[in-house]
């Protein structure tokens, strides 16, 4: 298990803390990971009544709080406030959308992305959702055309994407979503205008 960034690493830290004064270690819960415990093994032990299980974000959280609903359960957080908004990478950047937001749930692949967006110039922000990992050109790309850009493999367990597109159009109030296939290729057959002309 190599975790090297961010609150992982604040969490083996507090790991590394913990084990001088009890036994502790840590556990892996989606699958194994060579000798490193897993979370299913452990909850069947007899001493995992006593334990107390320390997790921290992600989207896991609810389930693995409900997987550990009668156990000793601490959750931590490393951040000031979790948000689904994009991050502030832009200097002078609006995060405002207008109330007729509009959402792209993408499937296209790095060059078509960057194809579609070099031929479609959007005149208001609007968000992005990326189906498949997309290369730093055509992310550079999604970014000068609006900050709400969101590469789904780069952060999220494939199980829970359709939920998290139904709760971005909830908390962004989008107006309508349009769908790009991976099989386009053809300007006019798009079918999506937000230019705004």
């Amino acid at each position: 298990m190599s975790i090297e960034s961010g609150g992982h690493l604040a969490q083996m830290r507090l790991l590394e803390t913990a084990k001088r004064v009890t036994p502790a270690h840590a556990v892996v819960y989606e699958s194994r990971d060579g000798n490193v415990p897993f979370l299913d093994d452990v909850l069947q032990q007899a001493d995992a009544t006593n334990s107390i299980f320390v997790i921290h974000c992600g989207f896991h959280v609810p389930d693995l709080i409900h997987r550990l609903i009668d156990k000793n359960v601490v959750y931590l957080s490393y951040s000031t406030g979790y948000s689904l908004h994009p991050f502030a990478n832009l200097a002078k950047r609006s995060y405002h959308l207008p109330g007729s937001a509009q959402m792209i749930v993408s499937d296209l692949d790095s060059t078509a992305t960057r194809e579609w967006i070099r031929l479609h110039s959007p005149a208001a922000p609007f968000v992005w959702v990326a189906k498949q990992a997309l290369d730093e050109a055509a992310t550079d790309a999604l970014y000068e055309a609006t900050p709400f850009v969101y590469v789904l493999p780069n952060f999220l367990p494939r199980y829970v994407r359709r939920e998290f597109v139904h709760h971005l159009r909830k908390i962004w109030k989008v107006a309508s979503v349009h769908t790009l296939k991976s099989a386009w290729r053809d300007p006019a057959s798009a079918g999506v205008d937000l230019a705004g002309r």
